[in-house]
Parts: C-alpha cells; sequence; structure tokens
C-alpha cells in the first residue's frame, strides 16, 4: 500500500459504518495509482475479520459474456464455509429470464447479509458486462437496509466509453462516494524513499524519484526497488543504470496495457514518447500516420488514463520520463528511426528551428540531401552557448553512414503555431 494510508483509512471508516444499512464507493485511478492494491488490501481486512467478501475482477475478453462479472462474485466464496448460500446456477438456460438470474443473484447477497456484514468489490468496472453492471445497480437501489458495502474501481479507462457506455453511465451515477488517487506528493515520497534507501535518500534523491515518476505509486515502487541495489545518485552513472533497470522491469506491463488500449492508442503512445519530451498534437498525429481528430480524441483518453499529461502551452508528453522510457522501448529500432525521420521531415516543412529538426536527424537513417546544412546550423549554435558535445554530435552525423548518436531529446521545442 504504497502511499494510500490516507486513502486506506478512508476506506476503512466506510466499512466501519456499514451495520444495518448499504453504502456504496467508487475508487478512480489511472495506470498504477494503486486503486486495485487498496481493493486486495481492504478485502484481505475483511476476510481476516470473519466477513463476507464477494469480489470479483471484470476482463476485457469477458465484456461480452452475461453476468461474467456476477457470478464471479460468488465464485470467490470459499466452498468450505459453513451456511454459505447455494451460488445460483445456473442463471441461464431454458426459460430462464434476466430478471430471474438478477433477483436470484440479490437473494444470494441478502442471505450472505443475514449473517453478516458483506463487501462486494469490483475492480475495472470500465470492463464488466452489461447484465453485471445492471444487476449492480439493482442491488445498490434495492439494499438499503442491509450490511453491505460495494466497493468498486474504475480504471485505466473513461466513464461512459465501450460497447455498455450506457449501462456504466447508469451505475455511476449510484455511486456518489467516490475517491480519486491523486499522484504521490513530495513529502511521501520522501518518506517512501526513506524507508527503502535510508540515509541516501535525501530531498535532492526523493525530488528526482518524484520528477522521474510523477508520483506514481508503481513506477515508484519499481524505481526504489531497483534503487535499494545501486549506490547512484541522481546524475551519476549508479542512477543511470537504475532508472535503466526500472524501465527493464516496467516494460511488459506497459507493453501489455498499450496493446489492451488498442492500435490508435498504441500508436499514439508510442510516437510521443519516441519523440520525447512536449509535442504539439499535430506533430504527434501527423509522424503517427493518424487523422487530427482521431489524435484528438485518442490523447483524450490517454490523458484520463494518466499516460499523458497536457503543459500549459497546449503541448502533449508522456506522464513522466520513466514511462515515457518505457513507453519508447516498446517501440522496434527501426520503427524509431522512421518515426524520427517523420518527425524531421514534417519540421523542415514547418520550417522549424535548425536545432529541433535536428534533434531528429541524429536519431534517424541518414540520406536526406538537406540534412547537413540544418546539422552543421545546429552545431554552430550549440557551440554559440557552450555546449560541445552536442554540436559535435551534431557534427558527426553529417558523415555519410554513421550511426545515430545517442543525445537526449529536446524537451521543450515544438513547431510554430
Amino acid at each position: 500500500m504504497l502511499g494510500r494510508d490516507e486513502e486506506l483509512a478512508r476506506l476503512r471508516a466506510v466499512l466501519g459504518g456499514r451495520a444495518g444499512t448499504r453504502s456504496a464507493v467508487l475508487l478512480q485511478g489511472g495506470y498504477g495509482s494503486g486503486k486495485s492494491a487498496l481493493l486486495r488490501a481492504l478485502r484481505a481486512e475483511e476476510l481476516a475479520a470473519g466477513r463476507a467478501v464477494l469480489s470479483a475482477t471484470a476482463e476485457p475478453l469477458e465484456s461480452t459474456v452475461e453476468f461474467a462479472v456476477a457470478r464471479q462474485l460468488f465464485d470467490d466464496v470459499h466452498a468450505g464455509e459453513r451456511g454459505t448460500p447455494p451460488v445460483p446456477r445456473p442463471l441461464t438456460g431454458p426459460g430462464a429470464t434476466a430478471e430471474a438470474a438478477g433477483e436470484a443473484l440479490y437473494a444470494a447477497v441478502a442471505a450472505h447479509a443475514a449473517h453478516r456484514p458483506v463487501l462486494v468489490a469490483v475492480d475495472d468496472l470500465q470492463h464488466a458486462d452489461a447484465a453485471s453492471l445492471r444487476w449492480l445497480g439493482y442491488l445498490i437501489r434495492r439494499a438499503d437496509d442491509l450490511p453491505l458495502t460495494v466497493l468498486a474501481t474504475l480504471g485505466p479507462g473513461e466513464p461512459g466509453e465501450g460497447a455498455h457506455e450506457d449501462e456504466l453511465a447508469d451505475l455511476l451515477r449510484l455511486l456518489p462516494r467516490q475517491q480519486h488517487l491523486l499522484p504521490l506528493d513530495e513529502d511521501t515520497v520522501h518518506r517512501l524513499a526513506v524507508h527503502a534507501l535510508g540515509e541516501r535518500a535525501d530531498r535532492a534523491v526523493a525530488a528526482a524519484c518524484r520528477t522521474a515518476t510523477a508520483g506514481n505509486p508503481l513506477l515508484l515502487q519499481a524505481l526504489l526497488r531497483t534503487l535499494a541495489t545501486s549506490p547512484g545518485r541522481p546524475g551519476e552513472e549508479g542512477w543511470e543504470e537504475a532508472t535503466a533497470g526500472t524501465v527493464h522491469e516496467i516494460r511488459p506491463a506497459v507493453r501489455a496495457l498499450l496493446g489492451d488500449l488498442g492500435a490508435e492508442a498504441e500508436a499514439t503512445a508510442t510516437t510521443l514518447a519516441v519523440l520525447g519530451g512536449a509535442q504539439s498534437v499535430e506533430l504527434v498525429s501527423q509522424t503517427a500516420g493518424l487523422s487530427a481528430p482521431v489524435t484528438q480524441d485518442t490523447l483524450h483518453r490517454l490523458t484520463r488514463l494518466g499516460l499523458v499529461v497536457v503543459t500549459g502551452a497546449g503541448l502533449v508528453r508522456a506522464a513522466c520520463p520513466l514511462l515515457e522510457a518505457a513507453e519508447a522501448a516498446c517501440v522496434a529500432p527501426s520503427r524509431r528511426r522512421e518515426l524520427h525521420g517523420r518527425a524531421a521531415d514534417l519540421l523542415r516543412g514547418w520550417a522549424a528551428p535548425c536545432e529541433q529538426i535536428a534533434a531528429h536527424l541524429v536519431r534517424c537513417d541518414s540520406g536526406r540531401p538537406w540534412a547537413d546544412a540544418v546539422l552543421r546550423d545546429a552545431a554552430a549554435l550549440a557551440a554559440g552557448r557552450g555546449d560541445p558535445a552536442r554540436a559535435a554530435a551534431y557534427l558527426r552525423r553529417t558523415r555519410s553512414g554513421t550511426r545515430p548518436a545517442a543525445l537526449p531529446p529536446e524537451r521543450d521545442s515544438a513547431p510554430p503555431r
């Protein structure tokens, strides 16, 4: 329960006050915010206290299976419990109706609640089937006098999206108590860093950890775990090794998440991460090969998920450096070079500053007849402001057949409006 003590205490208070009446709570959070961990912790505490727990996790592959989530609630009841009401199966068959199935499910919950308080815990409502969403709404409306708490989570996902838009929207209106899991603040990150790293975790280290993760509990946990085995500090070799190790650890989860979001979201997120830093929507859209409306809608989804943030200048960027690096690592090297090449071509067509174009030229395949002139101009500017290493990197790319230099991306540049 990394950094979520206050949220856990509030949810415990809700569960503690449910005697003789029902309550319903929605827990919302983006990728890695800790919503599922909170749900698991409360479930374990309720089971340890001898209370009834009916829990389910909605799965995308079962979103069209009628009563998939509702059935799973009763799968979780321990078969060895004495006095456990029979599971209402089968719920479908010759002559069966959705109304009869819903009534049978309600009766099973009420039978549990007649003996002790009940927690109905559902993770990832956005993936739930329509029949289960309707039944959960029915349960909440009818169970006024039962010692029952319905605790549901939402995300990564967007309310009102998908094939069950109406059912999900109707259920959310019945969940007036809502907790939004915000990023961890500086003091919390510092406290957690001290716990993991001891005396090494001064304010500078904690600040670097928060910058790298944007206060995301899942990413912070992974970073602290790798830092615990490395002596590095921000800006030192050990720190770079630790962050690289963290990217390697979280990459499979990021790859799976992007794959679940669909081709357009995956193309948008990975293009933004490969380009690096804050970019205009137009550059991301055209580099990814998507239409402007599709890119706008997709970026809105990614922002709701906590994967993308919008800057004050109206630019977009990955939510944090670690997430950006993990998303970019999901892209094959040849595809990365292709995206950088597209960006360089677009920026040149827009008459963007030469260094902005050069930042992509050093990462794409050579062969553009105009590239040498742009790289030399960019090198002169870099040298003039006292950055000889960057100037040298630009100049090396003017030699035919050289490989792209490992140069950090420009962070604050964007094509002209």
